[in-house]
């Protein structure tokens, strides 16, 4: 999942893992919450180099994501 809604460029780390994105330390790392107040993860400690998306034909975008778990919700 990626989620550029948010504060911040986010990009589940399974996905990083599963194509093989290359990435780099984030420092300092990032702390982050879910909706419901809790701590995500151990919070953000990586983020991908730079990455150029393609969404649609006329709208290239450049910038870095950063990396997390999914929140888990019960």
């Amino acid at each position: 999942m990626i989620d550029s809604g948010a504060a911040l460029n986010i990009i589940n780390k399974d996905i990083v893992e599963k194509f093989n994105i290359p990435t780099q330390p984030c420092i300092p790392p990032i702390r982050i919450k879910a909706i419901n107040d809790t701590l995500i993860d151990h919070g953000i400690h990586h983020q991908t180099k730079t990455l150029k998306l393609q969404n649609g034909l006329l709208n290239p975008d450049v910038n870095q994501m950063y990396c997390c778990a999914a929140s888990k919700i019960s």
